[in-house]
Parts: structure tokens; C-alpha cells; sequence
């Protein structure tokens, strides 16, 4: 013990200074404080800081004062913690030659007062610009404490990516300092890796624990915390028994240590209530529930997130066991007990989201009391008027995932974000579907149901191209715009090394870099919003795209469908110039799977199974009321729809018994020509950009040959060669770089806003556990690897026309549920490329020459011409060519956009 006092003590001056009862005073309140014996060490702070006060050594006084504020919040007394603290400020800044560093340790001590308080919004102020001095000084474990904290504050906000660059930040430097709280590290860590990767959430306890059992007595809060934590992650694995074990030994710790209750004992006893309410028995589950709700009430003695958070997991009782009236009484006091002012029992009201204390607690309500309101129109009421709160909670709902959003800096995280939202949104459609039907506001209920169905689609890729439009016209100077760039680069480059996995050392190194030019970027992006309000208005507009924008660039034959898939139901959007229909049908039985199975029916061309599968699939998701008249098709996919090219979807039974025929099936591409998009709204945005009149040239590019065991594809000369002679016909300016001249350098190096169309005739590849490492493959070269990253990509700055990405599987990639692909496609979208074509299989580079030449023909003939129809035309000359009839050749290239 007494090795560890001092390495804790090191900043106490020479204790032979000191009188010797402020001495003793000190050692045994510090002595009593690691065994967690708060309220007696409370007395011998006090006298210790009289004593050094008297004295006038004010460096011990202060760490007697700093650490007394600190007892105050490990004894629940958070508002004389932060008034001590405070008072603690102003007399660093009047007696202490280390003032700032004084200044740091009782910020931090407000701050997690103000956490525990439910007050995030002020503990984070309060920890970036301590963070913000203290990284000009020498002062690391007070930084590495700060750095916790606020990767506390982070996670808890859901912003997990964020909160891991924080606490990776405070283990290096504890780590790097010998510092006694690394085990405070592991933990944290553990906490966030908890739904990430529960594997790895074990290990940090487990370190952490190695730490805690040499240097504390079993009845210890750090055991408590790791005991409760590791609880958490067994109840996550269902493994309901060992969670509730370590549940109750938590509660243990806490009941002996807080004889008068403690948050942290409530919060055991509320887990223990999940346990039981996953194990669907709701009176033991409700049970736990008041009691840890009493105990929360006693301690805060006011409104608080944790008491309104009990309220809700009160109400999910009562909802998972059919009482949806006692689960809206319980939404609303949860609602009460998180807001400001709101004090209304009614069920017809709702906070707004300015006067809510915790975001997170906010938005559970808000679906917990949708979810509700339909369960009570469906099994008591009938009434509409519950389904019309129900949609109005989800609108409140949708305006707050916004603000989380705005508050979210790593794309991650808002992609994370996405996910969760989701299913609010599904749930959205379904209420706005049964509003449809039953009431006589179809139009209305339509409309609210399909933007719904928007806002779970691509939403941070939308963000991330508007916030690049708002750059480009938000009249940002140029050199400005350079900088940000360079930042941006650096990012991308450090980031990608990160992904590959390198040594330890390097990895902490790399991390470490990210983690300086992160903040660097946050800081820059917050200026700009700052310095230059055009940008900031452009940025944050809340103006949507309407149904009306999108009629005014329809013409009469053409109509988007737009699909969500959820877990019970698919519900396909059929809009046209003039109409809009929304229809819903059951999942079909093994609906994954089977579109799995289609897609392998056309890579082994096994005939029977793709006309069975094929006919089935059509039969089951193609609208029923499609107008006759339409002959353009724009298919906004979800889930695994997204790998599917509905074109050789199969529109009739055909005999099965007959000879095999490829060239002469009922494929849906004879009736319609095809495209997509990843959402109506980005489609729109796309088609409506103004077309740069100046950059009129054509790049192809093509490497050829390749290092290592990379195939060669010699048919890809001919293919740029060809379609570069198509191109001069038409008057084009055009660019053909092959071979040494396709290198990644001097790709680069062009200046790709002077082109209206890119070729890319190469390979790719598509990571989809690591999306921003899939690669467009080009030519190597000392400065370059060849290797063209979708996280490079992201910052080329295009103004095309069209990419065409004849390469093998780029349209492929990582599927997310509420953004949907995340690959090659999406880089090259939010690079600046309005349409794309790219290929969702490995096809030979013969026949994808003979597509490509035929595409390009048709579309360069005759400009009013989409390239939906281009392609299509393109692939009905295959089909007819009965060599490459099959749709392993022509149905792996897609069109998105127009």
C-alpha cells in the first residue's frame, strides 16, 4: 500500500513542511478513500486542508481541497462537489504557481458530477476546454482522465467510434506513464467493445480485473463496476443466469458500501430486471424494476435520465405483456422525469425535443410509445386517432435522429445511427400504410409513408455529398477549401493503414496521428460553420425533397419503385407522374435465400432453377398495378435486394421441360429498361445538378497488365480502343490512358473535373468487413501502389457524367441496414459522379467488351437517350447474340441513376 500512495501523492510537495496532523490527516483520509470508506475520509480531507491552510502551503491545500471535491461525488453529494470545485478554481488561480494543472483535476471533477447529474451537454463544455489547455501542458494523467471521461460521455451518446479514439487516447498515455488507473482504461474499453465485439469487451475486464484484485478488497466499487460490466455482456450473450450472479454481487458491493442507496446499486438492480424481462417474466422483471426506480428517486430527489429511463423499461413490461394503456402511463412520467418544463399525463402529448435532458432516453420513448399506441389500436381501440399520435411521436422521433445526427462527427457513428433508426422507420411506413387504408387521407398517409421510407435510406451518404455542395457554394475561399482537403487526406491515408492491420507499435502510432488530425478536422469543420454562414445554412437546410420535386422530372413512362424490406413485410412504393401507391406484402418464406439462390442459378447457369426462382421472385415483389404505359423502371432496392438485378427477373411460367434457351426467355428487361438508386432523393439530386458545359472529354483508362498474380486482361485494350474510336465520331475530346500511362500517379494527377465521362476497364475488389479498403486496380509506380482505395476516392473531386466501373464485382459491398451498399459505388457518388455503371459479378472482359462498346454506341448516338436505355439496348443485342444470351454476361451490369 504504501508504494501506492506514493506514486498517487506525487504531487504533494515535501510533507516535512507540513504540520504533522495535516500529514497524518491527509495519509488517512487518502488511505480510508481507496478502500472506498467514503464518508469517514470526508472528515480527514477537511481537517487536512485546515491544517495545510493554516500553514499557508496552498499546493497541499489544494490537493486536499481537489481531492475532498472528489469525495463529495463519490458520496452523492454532486452539487457540493461542483460548488467546491468551483471554489477550488478561483483560489488555484490566487494561491498555486501550478494553477492550470488544479484548474484540470476540479474541472474534471465538475464535469463528472454534471454527467451523473444527467447534464452531458455541460460535462462535455466544460472537459473540451479543460482537454484544450491541458494539451499544451505536461500534465498527462489529469489528461488521460479527461480524455475517460469524455469517451464516456461519447459512448453514452451511442457515438462509439468517437468514444474509442478518446479512451484509446487515455490508455497510451496512461500506459506510456506507468499510470496506476490503466485498469480504469480496461474497463472503459470494455464497456464500448460491449455490442461491438463482446469477445474483446471480456478480455479488457478481464485485464482489468488482474489490475483491481492486487490492489482492492473484494467489497470495492472498482469490483462492482466490473461485475455489473461483464453482467452486461453475459445477458447480451443470453447467458441469463451468470449475468444475474454478477448482477447480484454487484448489488452487494453497493448495498454494503451505501447503506442509504447509491445510482450504481439501482443499476444493478435494474439489470437484473432485463434479465427476467428478456426471459419474458414480466411481474419478477417489474418488480426489480420499482425498486431500482425507489432507489434512483431517493438519490436524485428530482427529474434525472436514469429515472425516466426506469420508467420506460416499466412501460416495456407492460407492453411485451399486452398492456399498452399502463405502458403509455409510464411513457409519459419517463417523458416528465428527461424534459425541462413537460409535465402532462396526457398520452395525446409529447415533449418537444429543446426541452429534453438525454437525447438517447428521449428517442427510446419516442418508439417505445409508437409501438405502443399500435398495439392498443390493435387489440382494444380501433381508434385512428391513436394511430395518428403514434405517427406523430415517429415525426418527433425523426426530427431529434436528425439532431443526434448533427452532434455525431465519425461516419461510423452516424452510419451506427442509421441502423438503429431503422426500424422506427419501418414502423413509420407500416402506421402511414394502415392510415392509407382505413382512413380517407390515402394521398396524405402515402406521402408520410414514403418519406419515411427516404429517411431509412442512405441518409449519411446524402449528408456527406450535401455537406460537399455547401463547400462548393457556400462561398468558402479556395485556399481554405485546399487546407481542409490536405486534412482530409491525411485522414484518409492514416485511416486506410490502420485498416490493414499493422504491428502493435505502429498501430498505436498511426492511431495516435488519426486521433490529433481528427480533432484537427472537428475544429477546421466547426469554424467554417462559423466564419462562413452561407456554408453553415447550406449545410444544416432541413428542406426534404417532396413527392412534387420528383413528379416535375418524371416523364409519363417512367416510374420509380421504391422497396423496404423489414422483418415481417416488403413494401414497395410504385410513383409516376402522376400517382403514388404503396404496397404491402408478407415476407415471403426463405426471401433471402432465395434471391441467393437465383443469383447462383445465373453464375452456373443452371436453366430450370433460373426460371423456377426467377418467375417465383418476379411473382412475389413486382407491383401488380404497374401502368402499361411505363417503360422506364428506376428500383430504389433495400436489404438484400441490392444485389439483384431485377432486369432478369423471369415475367412468365415457362416450360420447364423445354430445350435450353437463353436468348429467348421472358426476362423483365424485354418489357422495361432498368436503373437504380440508392435512394429516390439522391436520384433526384443527381439528375437535377447542373451540368458543367465545359468538361465535355472522355477518360479511358485501362492498366492492361498487372503485378503479381492478378490476371491480365488483354480484351480491355480493344474495349477502350473501340469505344475511344465511337467517341471521335461523335466529336468527343477524348483521353485513352492504357498500360504504363494508366498508373495511379498520373490518374491523379489529371484534372478529372475537365470529364464528363470516366471508363475504368480494370479489375476491383470489394472488402466488405473493411468497406473503405475495396480498390479499383491501376498501374504502380514508385509514388503510388497501384491500389486505388474507396477511401481515396472519396476525395477525388469529379464533375462526371458517368463512371463505368468495368470491373469485376465493384457494385457490390458492405450491406448496412439504413444505408444499404457501402463500397466503390458510394465513394464514386459522393466524389461527384451523377450516374455509374459497375457489375455485380466476375465477367470475362470479352463479353464485357462487346457490352461496353455496344452501351456507348447507343448512348453517344443519341443523347436524349438515358443510360438506363442505353444499357438495355445494349444487353437486348447480347441476349439476341445467342453466344452471350445467358444472363451471366449481360445481367451483372447495373445502371445507377438515370
Amino acid at each position: 500500500m504504501k508504494s501506492f500512495f506514493f506514486v498517487s501523492l506525487f504531487f504533494i510537495i515535501i510533507f516535512d513542511s507540513f504540520s504533522q496532523s495535516a500529514k497524518e490527516n491527509y495519509l488517512k483520509a487518502f488511505e480510508l478513500q481507496e478502500r472506498a470508506l467514503y464518508k469517514e475520509a470526508k472528515s480527514y480531507f477537511e481537517e487536512s486542508a485546515k491544517g495545510f491552510e493554516q500553514n499557508k502551503d496552498y499546493e497541499n491545500y489544494l490537493q486536499a481541497k481537489t481531492d475532498l471535491s472528489y469525495n463529495l461525488l463519490k458520496n452523492n453529494l454532486l452539487n457540493e462537489s461542483i460548488g467546491l470545485s468551483e471554489k477550488n478554481l478561483q483560489e488555484a488561480e490566487k494561491f498555486s504557481s501550478k494553477s492550470d494543472f488544479w484548474k484540470a483535476k476540479n474541472q474534471k471533477n465538475i464535469a463528472e458530477a454534471y454527467l451523473i447529474l444527467g447534464k452531458s451537454d455541460n460535462s462535455k463544455d466544460i472537459l473540451k476546454q479543460s482537454i484544450n489547455k491541458l494539451e499544451q501542458l505536461n500534465y498527462p494523467d489529469v489528461l488521460a482522465e479527461s480524455y475517460s471521461l469524455l469517451g464516456i460521455i461519447y459512448w453514452q451518446e451511442g457515438n462509439n467510434n468517437l468514444a474509442l479514439e478518446y479512451l484509446e487516447k487515455g490508455l497510451d498515455l496512461r500506459q506510456k506513464n506507468n499510470s496506476t488507473d490503466i485498469a480504469a482504461s480496461y474497463n472503459d474499453l470494455g464497456l464500448v467493445y460491449q455490442n461491438i465485439d463482446p469477445k474483446k469487451s471480456l478480455e479488457f475486464y478481464q485485464q482489468a480485473f488482474d489490475v483491481y484484485k492486487t490492489k482492492y478488497i473484494s467489497i470495492h466499487p472498482k469490483n462492482a463496476v466490473l461485475f455489473t460490466n461483464i453482467g452486461l455482456v453475459q445477458k447480451s450473450e443470453k447467458k441469463y443466469a451468470l449475468a444475474q450472479e454478477n448482477f447480484e454481487k454487484a448489488q452487494n458491493i453497493w448495498k454494503s458500501l451505501y447503506p442509504n442507496g447509491h445510482p450504481n446499486e439501482a443499476f444493478a438492480i435494474s439489470n437484473i430486471g432485463r434479465v427476467f424481462l428478456e426471459k419474458k417474466q414480466y411481474n419478477t422483471a417489474n418488480n426489480y424494476f420499482q425498486k431500482s426506480l425507489t432507489i434512483y428517486e431517493n438519490v436524485y430527489n428530482g427529474k434525472h435520465p436514469e429515472i425516466a429511463n426506469t420508467y420506460n423499461l416499466i412501460a416495456k413490461t407492460y407492453f411485451e405483456s399486452g398492456e399498452p394503456k399502463n405502458a403509455l402511463e409510464n411513457i409519459q412520467k419517463s417523458f416528465i422525469n428527461n424534459s425541462n418544463s413537460f409535465s402532462s399525463t396526457n398520452i395525446k402529448q409529447t415533449p418537444s425535443t429543446q426541452d429534453v435532458i438525454n437525447y438517447t432516453t428521449f428517442l427510446y420513448s419516442l418508439t417505445l410509445k409508437a409501438e405502443s399506441l399500435e398495439q392498443l389500436y390493435t387489440t382494444q381501440t380501433v381508434r385512428l386517432n391513436d394511430l395518428k399520435t403514434a405517427i406523430y411521436n415517429i415525426k418527433i422521433a425523426d426530427t431529434l435522429i436528425s439532431r443526434i445526427r448533427q452532434n455525431a462527427s465519425s461516419k461510423a457513428d452516424k452510419i451506427q445511427l442509421g441502423q438503429i433508426s431503422a426500424e422506427l422507420y419501418e414502423r413509420g411506413v407500416r402506421l402511414c400504410h394502415l392510415m392509407a387504408v382505413e382512413s380517407k387521407q390515402k394521398k396524405k398517409y402515402n406521402e408520410q409513408a414514403f418519406y419515411f421510407s427516404e429517411k431509412a435510406k442512405s441518409v449519411v451518404l446524402l449528408e456527406a455529398i450535401g455537406d460537399s455542395k455547401a463547400k462548393s457554394f457556400g462561398n468558402i475561399p479556395q485556399e481554405i477549401l485546399k487546407e481542409e482537403e490536405e486534412l482530409r487526406l491525411k485522414i484518409t491515408f492514416l485511416e486506410q493503414q490502420i485498416a490493414q492491420k499493422p504491428s502493435e507499435n505502429i498501430l498505436l502510432e498511426y492511431k495516435s496521428q488519426l486521433f490529433e488530425f481528427n480533432r484537427q478536422y472537428d475544429a477546421f469543420q466547426k469554424k467554417l460553420e462559423k466564419d462562413f454562414p452561407d456554408y453553415f445554412n447550406l449545410k444544416y437546410s432541413s428542406k426534404s425533397i417532396s413527392i412534387q420535386d420528383i413528379r416535375s422530372v418524371l416523364d409519363e413512362k417512367t416510374a420509380i419503385l421504391s422497396y423496404m424490406i423489414g422483418d415481417h413485410h416488403i413494401y414497395i412504393f410504385t410513383l409516376t407522374k402522376t400517382k403514388l401507391e404503396l404496397q404491402s406484402i408478407n415476407k415471403p418464406e426463405n426471401f433471402e435465400d432465395n434471391i441467393t439462390f437465383f443469383l447462383n442459378t445465373i453464375r452456373f447457369s443452371a436453366y430450370k432453377g433460373f426460371i423456377k426462382m426467377g418467375y417465383k421472385i418476379y411473382s412475389e415483389i413486382f407491383p401488380k398495378n404497374l401502368p402499361n404505359k411505363i417503360e422506364n423502371l428506376i428500383i430504389i432496392q433495400d436489404g438484400k435486394l441490392s444485389v439483384l438485378p431485377m432486369e432478369s427477373l423471369i415475367t412468365k411460367k415457362v416450360n420447364l421441360e423445354s430445350e435450353v434457351n437463353f436468348h429467348n426467355l421472358p426476362y423483365l428487361i424485354l418489357k422495361k429498361s432498368v436503373s437504380y438508386s440508392y435512394s429516390a432523393t439522391l436520384w433526384y439530386q443527381n439528375l437535377v445538378k447542373t451540368n458543367n458545359a465545359t468538361n465535355q472529354g472522355i477518360a479511358l483508362i485501362a492498366p492492361i497488365e498487372f503485378e503479381g498474380s492478378i490476371a491480365t486482361l488483354p480484351g480491355t485494350e480493344k474495349e477502350v480502343n473501340e469505344i475511344a474510336t465511337v467517341c471521335r465520331l461523335k466529336n468527343f475530346k477524348t483521353n485513352t490512358l492504357i498500360k504504363k500511362e494508366a498508373q495511379e500517379k498520373l490518374i491523379k494527377a489529371l484534372d478529372l473535373k475537365d470529364f464528363s465521362i470516366l471508363h475504368f476497364a480494370t479489375h476491383g475488389l470489394v472488402d466488405e468487413e473493411s468497406p473503405d479498403l475495396s480498390q479499383v486496380f491501376l498501374g504502380k509506380s514508385e509514388q503510388e501502389d497501384g491500389n486505388l482505395f474507396a477511401g481515396e476516392i472519396y476525395n477525388l473531386r469529379l464533375n462526371a457524367d458517368l463512371v463505368t466501373l468495368s470491373a469485376c464485382e465493384v457494385g457490390l459491398g458492405k450491406l448496412t441496414k439504413g444505408e444499404g451498399l457501402i463500397g466503390l459505388s458510394r465513394a464514386f457518388l459522393y466524389a461527384g459522379a451523377k450516374n455509374l455503371v459497375v457489375s455485380l459479378w466476375k465477367v470475362s472482359d470479352e463479353s464485357t467488351a462487346r457490352l461496353m462498346i455496344n452501351f456507348y454506341t447507343n448512348h453517344l448516338a443519341n443523347k436524349q437517350m438515358s443510360y438506363g436505355q442505353a444499357m438495355r439496348d445494349a444487353k437486348l443485342s447480347l441476349i439476341q447474340e445467342k453466344k452471350y444470351a445467358r444472363p451471366y454476361y449481360w445481367a451483372a451490369f447495373i445502371v445507377l441513376g438515370k
